[in-house]
C-alpha cells in the first residue's frame, strides 16, 4: 500500500479552529466561523435576556427543569443553524457575509467604505485561540459587521488584507512601487500594496498608573453599586439588610471598620481597572492610532489620523494634583451614531503633546487659553447662587417636615453654590492657533476640546436672554457626529470666531 501523502503548508490547529496556511490565508474562499461560535451565541447576553421570560414561566409553572431544557435545546438548535448559514469571505475589494436561517441576508461592504477592523479577544476567545472581528465603516452606525468566533490567524489576516487593500487604493502605483516608470499590470499582475509603516509606541501605562486610574475613576462607583445590588439580593433571599445594621458595634469597631473598609473599597476599584486596562498601549503605524489593553478580555481600538475630527483633554478633580489628564481622540467613523474614538487615561502634559503631535500636528504646542470676560464671572456667580438658593429652600422645607439636621445641608448648599459658580468661571477658556480651536469648560472636571477648523461643518452663535443682557454669547461648532461649544464670550468675539471657521 502506498503511503498517504502528508499535507504540507497547513498550520496545526485544534478542531475548533479551521485549518489555515501558515504563510498566507486565502480569504477569497467562503468560510464559516469556528464551530464554537454556535456555543458562544447560545450563551450570549442577548440570548440569555431572551430566555429570562421563559425562566419566569418555568418557575411559576413548577416545571423548571423541563421548561429550561426545552428552551435550551431550541436555543442550541437555533445557534447551530445560524452558524451553518453564516458564511463570509474577502476578495480584496469587497467583504461578503451571508447569514440567516429563514430570511437570508447578503451583505456586501466595499473596502472603500471600511474605516478600520478591530480585533477583540475575551477570555473565552483566548482559551480557544479565537478572536472577534468588528468592521466599522464611514457613514455606518456602530459596527457594520461582527464575526464573533474567528480563528486568530484568519482574523489577523483579514485585518492585514483589508488594510493592505486600503493602502493600495490610497497610494498611486508609482508611490506604491517607488518606480517612476509605473507598473506594467499586464506583465506583473496587480500593483502590490506599499509596505506597512513601522509601529511606534507612543504611550504604555504601567500597573501603578492604572491602579490610580481605578481609584479616581468610575470603578469606585461601580464597586459601591455592586454592594447595593448585593444587599438587594440578600433582601430577595429573605435576609433583612436592616438586621445587619443592628449589630451592636462599639466605637472602636466602627472606626476599625471604616479604616479597613474604605481602603479595601478603593483597592478593589483599582484592581478592577488594572485587570480591565492591563498593558494599555497607544501606538501609531502609518495613519492608524491603535490602543490595545486588557488581561482577561483583550480589546483593540483603531482611529485613522486622516479622519480625526477632534480631541478632548479631561482633567478630573482628583487627578489635577498629580498633573494627569485623560485624552480622547474621535474620528468621523460612524455618522448618525457614536463616533469612533480611543481613550487614553492618566497622561501627563508631555505624553498628551506626544500623541497630539501625531494625530493633530497643528495643535502642538498647545496655546495659553484666554479667560472669559468679567461679565461671564457675574453670570456664573448668579447661576451658582440661584441654584444654591433653590437647593437650600428645598432642604429647609425637608428640615421642617423631618429633622433639623437638613438645615446644616441647606447652609452648606448656600456656600457651595457661589463657590461652584466661581470654579465654573475659572474653567472657561478659549484660544485659536494655527487654525485649531481650543475650548475649555467645567467646574470640578475641566474638559478642553481641540478642534481643527477644517473639521468644522458649520458654526452658530447662540445667545440666551440672560446672556444678551450681559453682552455675552456662545459659539457651537458642528462636527460630523458631535458639537463643541465655546461658552460665554463677548458677542463680537463670537461673531469673529464663527466667521473665521466658516470662511
Amino acid at each position: 500500500m502506498r503511503p498517504r501523502p502528508r499535507r504540507c503548508g497547513l498550520a496545526s490547529s485544534p478542531w475548533w479552529a479551521p485549518a489555515t496556511r501558515s504563510d498566507v490565508v486565502d480569504l477569497r474562499r467562503p468560510r464559516r466561523t469556528s464551530p464554537l461560535g454556535a456555543a458562544f451565541e447560545v450563551v450570549s447576553p442577548d440570548r440569555v435576556r431572551n430566555l429570562l421570560p421563559v425562566a419566569i414561566v418555568a418557575i411559576s409553572s413548577g416545571r423548571v427543569v423541563l421548561v429550561l431544557l426545552i428552551a435550551g435545546a431550541i436555543s442550541l438548535v437555533a445557534g447551530v443553524l445560524g452558524w451553518l448559514r453564516r458564511v463570509w469571505s474577502f476578495d480584496g475589494d469587497v467583504l461578503h457575509l451571508d447569514e440567516g436561517v429563514f430570511v437570508r441576508n447578503q451583505r456586501r461592504i466595499p473596502v472603500d467604505r471600511i474605516q478600520h477592523v478591530e480585533l477583540e479577544r475575551s477570555l473565552r476567545h483566548q482559551l480557544f485561540g479565537l478572536a472577534a472581528v468588528r468592521v466599522e465603516t464611514a457613514g455606518g452606525s456602530g459596527a457594520e459587521l461582527r464575526l464573533d468566533a474567528v480563528a486568530r490567524d484568519e482574523a489577523e489576516a483579514l485585518r492585514s488584507q483589508v488594510l493592505d487593500a486600503l493602502r493600495t487604493k490610497a497610494a498611486p502605483p508609482d508611490a506604491a512601487l517607488g518606480d517612476p516608470d509605473g507598473w506594467d499590470a499586464a506583465r506583473h499582475g496587480p500593483v502590490p500594496p506599499p509596505p506597512p509603516a513601522p509601529r511606534e509606541v507612543l504611550v504604555r501605562l504601567p500597573p501603578g498608573r492604572l491602579l490610580l486610574a481605578g481609584i479616581t475613576g468610575p470603578e469606585v462607583v461601580a464597586v459601591l453599586a455592586s454592594l447595593v445590588f448585593a444587599l438587594d439580593a440578600l433582601a430577595d433571599l429573605g435576609v433583612d439588610p436592616d438586621e445587619i445594621g443592628r449589630v451592636d458595634l462599639g466605637r472602636s469597631a466602627i472606626v476599625l471598620l471604616v479604616l479597613v473598609g474604605v481602603p479595601v473599597w478603593f483597592l478593589v476599584a483599582g484592581l478592577i481597572a488594572v485587570v480591565r486596562k492591563w498593558d494599555l498601549t497607544a501606538s501609531i503605524s502609518g495613519d492608524e492610532l491603535r490602543v490595545t489593553y486588557g488581561l482577561l478580555r483583550k480589546q483593540e481600538f483603531v482611529v485613522r489620523t486622516s479622519r480625526v475630527q477632534d480631541a478632548r483633554v479631561a482633567e478630573r478633580l482628583l487627578l489635577r494634583p498629580f498633573g494627569r489628564a485623560d485624552l480622547r481622540v474621535r474620528s468621523a467613523a460612524s455618522g448618525g451614531g457614536d463616533a469612533s474614538q480611543v481613550d487614553i487615561p492618566l497622561l501627563d502634559a508631555a505624553e498628551i503633546d506626544r500623541v497630539l503631535a501625531r494625530v493633530l500636528p497643528a495643535a502642538v504646542p498647545r496655546p495659553r487659553l484666554h479667560p472669559a470676560p468679567p461679565a461671564a464671572r457675574r453670570r456664573a456667580l448668579v447661576r451658582g447662587g440661584v441654584g444654591a438658593l433653590l437647593a437650600a429652600t428645598s432642604l429647609s422645607v425637608l428640615a421642617v417636615l423631618t429633622s433639623r439636621w437638613w438645615l446644616v445641608a441647606a447652609a452648606v448648599a448656600l456656600v457651595l453654590g457661589p463657590l461652584l459658580g466661581e470654579l465654573s468661571y475659572r474653567g472657561l477658556g478659549w484660544a485659536e492657533a494655527r487654525d485649531v480651536h481650543h475650548s475649555r469648560s467645567g467646574a470640578l472636571a475641566r474638559r478642553t476640546s481641540i478642534v481643527p477648523e477644517a473639521r468644522v461643518q458649520s458654526a452658530a452663535v447662540v445667545a440666551s436672554l440672560f446672556q444678551r443682557r450681559r453682552g455675552l454669547a456662545s459659539v457651537r461648532l458642528d462636527l460630523a457626529s458631535s458639537a463643541v461649544g465655546v461658552l460665554d464670550r463677548e458677542t463680537g468675539e463670537c461673531g469673529h470666531i464663527a466667521a473665521a471657521v466658516t470662511t
